[in-house]
C-alpha cells in the first residue's frame, strides 16, 4: 500500500510540520505493501515518539520492534486528515480496508479508546475511590513460613560460597542515555538505579544476566569489571 500524496495535496498539508489529527501510515522501505495504521490527535509529536520508542526498545508493537532490530528503513506519513471525533472509527475503517490487522502490523481491528468514549469520574467518585484505596491498601505484608526463610537462608549462603551473591553491586557502571547520547559514570548500580528512576533489583538482575551489561528501557548499562 502506498499512501495517495496526491489526496495530501488537496487538503493542503505540509506533512513535516503538521501536528494535527490524523490517520497515519508506517512501512518499511524492504516491504512497502506492509504496513501499520494508527491515530493520533497530534501527527507531529506521535511521528518522533514512534521513532524514540523503538529506539529505546520499548515500542508497543511486536513486529514493528523486530523489524527496527533488524535494521530496516521506516516510513511514517499521514493516510487521512480527520476530526479528532472520528479518528478512532476511521482507524477501524482503514484496518479493515487494508486488512492490516492479519495482513500488516497491526495487533488489533483498531478503534480502541475513542475520545469520546472515555470514562469521566465525577469529584465524588474520585473521593469515593481515594479513601477505598486508603482503607484496603494493596501491600499489606506477607507472612513467610519458617521452611520459606530457611530456603532463603541456604541459597544466599550457596551463593556467598561460589562468589556470586551482589556480585555487581558495590561495581562502578557507566550509563549511557540513547535518547539524548548522554555517558554517566557512577559509583555503583544504587545510585545509577535511583539517579535513574529504575528498580535496583532489576538492574542488578538484568546485569548479571548479561553478563555485566544490559539494555533496560532505554539506558545501556554496563559495569566496569565484567564476569
Amino acid at each position: 500500500m502506498n499512501t495517495d500524496l496526491q489526496y495530501l495535496k488537496e487538503v493542503q498539508v505540509n506533512i513535516a510540520e503538521y501536528n494535527g489529527p490524523c490517520i497515519y501510515t508506517i512501512w518499511t522501505s524492504e516491504d512497502p505493501e506492509k504496513v501499520y495504521i494508527g491515530k493520533t490527535i497530534n501527527y507531529k509529536i506521535r511521528s518522533k515518539r514512534h521513532i524514540t520508542d523503538l529506539k529505546g526498545q520499548r515500542h508497543g508493537n511486536s513486529y514493528l520492534q523486530r523489524l527496527f532490530n533488524k535494521g530496516y528503513e521506516f516510513n511514517i506519513c499521514p493516510l487521512e486528515i480527520c476530526d479528532k471525533e472520528t479518528l478512532s472509527y476511521r482507524e477501524e475503517f482503514w484496518v479493515s480496508f487494508y486488512k492490516t490487522n492479519t495482513l500488516g502490523y497491526n495487533l488489533t481491528k483498531g478503534g480502541e479508546s475513542a475520545p469520546e468514549k472515555l470514562i469521566t469520574w465525577s469529584e465524588d467518585r474520585k473521593k469515593a475511590w481515594s479513601k477505598y484505596c486508603s482503607d484496603n491498601p494493596i501491600a499489606k505484608g506477607v507472612k513467610r513460613s519458617a521452611l520459606w526463610h530457611t530456603k532463603m537462608q541456604d541459597s544466599i549462603q550457596r551463593r556467598k560460597n561460589a562468589g556470586t551473591l551482589m556480585i555487581h553491586l558495590n561495581k562502578e557502571c557507566t550509563v549511557l542515555d540513547i535518547l539524548t547520547n548522554k555517558l554517566t559514570t557512577y559509583a555503583n548500580i544504587k545510585v545509577a538505579a535511583k539517579e535513574n528512576n529504575l528498580a535496583r533489583s532489576y538492574v542488578y538482575e538484568k546485569l548479571k544476566k548479561g553478563k555485566g551489561a544490559a539494555t533496560i528501557k532505554h539506558f545501556i548499562i554496563k559495569v566496569t569489571n565484567e564476569y
